[in-house]
């Protein structure tokens, strides 16, 4: 008797087999291939066993590492809210960009600030940042992605916040970038609306010559984990 014939998968598909992340109901969703979701993966366990281990807040956080970034900062509201007296929806995210650069940066930071966390591990897409003159800047060409200095992230009243952006960012305001979670833009992730993709906006002090609005025009955007 002659043996069945069965169908084999062609090298394109699997190909694609190969690089396809674990189902969404498995893991979080994720556009990176298999090699560079598992190195991600084990950054994420890495900094949760730190994490429990002590029981302390990381003196520097690894933003990427979590599942729901926008629930970190909203933790930070909360207790700045206990501290103050101030109403959730009075306060607002106030956040500065140190001269702290990736990728050692992050180990000299070596203590918390009082009110407020320092992050890490945002990427910048549409422009570049200068730390030496604090300033956004055009990318280098070919160079799409580039990491955005450690970031101080803290929280103010609305009233005193807009004092401060006057102070800190002149008459021209600053570029409030987009921070997405994952590398893609919009509200939601692709496919699932319910995922939530934006999470907060990063306050970026530009030129009088390229203004805030030539980087809304140029798209300028960050996101807390990139593409491969």
């Amino acid at each position: 008797q002659a043996e069945p014939q069965v169908a084999r998968p062609s090298r394109r598909s699997r190909g694609r087999a190969a690089a396809r992340v674990a189902e969404p109901q498995l893991a979080w969703p994720s556009r990176k291939n298999l090699p560079n979701w598992f190195n991600d993966m084990l950054k994420r366990v890495t900094q949760l066993v730190l994490w429990t281990e002590t029981l302390d807040r990381p003196r520097c956080l690894w933003l990427p590492g979590l599942f729901s970034p926008s629930a970190y900062l909203t933790a930070i509201l909360q207790t700045t809210g206990r501290m103050t007296g101030w109403a959730l929806d009075k306060m607002t995210t106030e956040t500065h960009i140190t001269t702290i650069s990736e990728p050692q940066g992050p180990s000299l930071v070596k203590t918390q600030p009082e009110n407020g966390v320092y992050v890490h591990g945002l990427t910048m897409e549409g422009a570049t940042f200068d730390i030496k003159n604090n300033v956004v800047v055009e990318s280098t060409p070919k160079i799409l992605f580039t990491p955005l200095p450690v970031l101080f992230v803290t929280v103010n009243h609305f009233a005193a916040q807009r004092k401060v952006v006057r102070e800190m960012f002149g008459p021209q305001g600053p570029y409030e970038a987009p921070t997405y979670k994952y590398s893609v833009r919009g509200d939601g992730y692709p496919g699932n609306p319910d995922i939530k993709n934006f999470f907060f906006f990063v306050q970026l002090k530009c030129t009088m010559e390229k203004p805030p609005l030539h980087w809304g025009l140029r798209g300028l955007a960050l996101f807390s984990i990139s593409g491969n």
